[in-house]
């Protein structure tokens, strides 16, 4: 068996172990792939998912890098790299790399919105408004979006555009499910 096909039959086993939330051994088989294909972006992006699920930010900021620099136009490690360093507190650089994600793939709905809530979260309140925007012209109905479109829009005063969010979550809230709904929590 060449290395290629053992490194994918690893990152293989090993996304099988993340999804079964087996980490080490998800971490283990990942690990070994990376071994046998450097250059190959899955083993070191899907290890970053692992280290990030374990809340090991660390750890998965340096795989995402590492795919960044075999892949600078990696657009989902920028956005996941973006969501460590939220996690850290660190909202400048969530920002700088959710931006680099939306230059990569400009109709990046979770760039916007990761980039939106590490700017409102800075009290960046005119730029996370923007970013809330690009993400409902494209997705109406994401809640998330509306609901931090609603907290901005109070922030800034714009309290019409605020009420407007807030009678759409509650429509939205009487018909779907508690299930649907749990998404939607900040």
């Amino acid at each position: 068996m060449g290395n290629s096909l053992k490194a994918a039959t690893h990152v293989d086993q090993g996304v099988t172990c993340y999804r079964k939330k087996d980490y080490d051994q998800a971490i283990l088989h990942l690990k070994l792939a990376a071994k046998y294909s450097h250059r190959d972006t899955m083993a070191f992006y899907n290890l970053g998912l692992v280290y990030y699920a374990k809340s090991c930010f660390d750890d998965a900021i340096q795989q995402f890098s590492h795919v960044l620099q075999i892949n600078p136009k990696h657009a989902e490690a920028y956005i996941n790299r973006s969501l460590c360093h939220f996690e850290q507190g660190n909202h400048a650089m969530s920002i700088s790399d959710a931006s680099h994600a939306i230059k990569c793939s400009l109709r990046n709905e979770i760039a916007h919105f990761n980039r939106g809530v590490a700017y409102y979260s800075t009290g960046n309140f005119r730029r996370a408004s923007h970013d809330f925007n690009a993400v409902l012209v494209r997705n109406k109905t994401e809640l998330r979006a509306v609901k931090y479109r609603a907290l901005t829009s109070q922030a800034l005063h714009h309290y019409s555009r605020a009420l407007r969010d807030w009678t759409s979550l509650e429509k939205a809230r009487k018909t779907l499910s508690d299930t649907e709904l749990s998404h939607v929590a900040v």
